[in-house]
């Protein structure tokens, strides 16, 4: 059975994603926090499919 999360908790991760992506893309390419942005962006994309597996979400 697949559960859902509160709208809310989609639209402030969401949000985050697209502000930290915003980010990154404002930085020189040899900025050393493109790094760890890289690293933030890819754990909360890991965090995203371990929600899906787990029977969150509508992917």
């Amino acid at each position: 059975m697949r559960q859902n999360l509160p709208a809310p908790f989609y639209d402030i991760l969401g949000a985050r994603v697209l502000r930290l992506q915003d980010r990154l893309a404002d930085l020189a390419e040899n900025d050393p926090r493109r790094e760890v942005l890289i690293a933030i962006l890819t754990e909360l994309d890991e965090l995203k499919r371990d929600l899906v597996d787990a029977g969150f979400g509508d992917d």
